[in-house]
């Protein structure tokens, strides 16, 4: 289980300094109402409600014929916190869900060292190639990136 985002911004939400960020789930779920999601930016903590009454439920596609689910919520961020997460060492996320628990991920890369830790129990031989690909796409990357497309699209 997974904590996703996905970003958007239009112009009218640029020049008001605004981000739309889906955060949700990669399993079908509700997220909770009010301030359901917090983000931890290098020990910073900030909470969001979301702008949506339901919860979305959404079939991705996941290569090779193949789909994964996203339940999400659509939340209005400062432009200022996502160039945060953006420049953040240590980025977390936590998604309260409707049945009064959460899911909780890290959303910067992980070293090998901590992966295995996690995933002692499983004795799985993990590779540093397996990290490096798995850190390509951590959330962190995609704000960097987003920010980067913010920075050189013209309005």
């Amino acid at each position: 289980k997974a904590v996703m985002f996905a970003l958007y911004q239009d112009t009218g939400k640029s020049k008001k300094g605004f981000v739309l960020l889906r955060a949700g789930t990669n399993f079908i779920t509700n997220i909770a109402d009010g301030e359901s999601l917090h983000i931890k930016l290098d020990g910073k903590t900030y909470s969001f409600s979301s702008t949506d009454y339901v919860t979305e439920h959404d079939s991705l596609p996941a290569g090779y014929g193949g789909t994964f689910q996203f339940s999400h919520k659509t939340f209005v961020i400062p432009e200022e916190i996502v160039r945060e997460a953006a420049s953040s060492e240590v980025f977390l996320a936590k998604i309260n869900l409707l049945n009064n628990t959460f899911i909780e991920g890290k959303c910067s890369p992980s070293t090998l060292q901590e992966v295995k830790e996690q995933n002692k129990q499983f004795n799985l031989d993990i590779s540093q190639e397996y990290i490096d690909t798995a850190n390509k796409y951590s959330a962190l990357n995609g704000f960097r990136e987003f920010v980067k497309m913010m920075d050189t699209t013209l309005w």
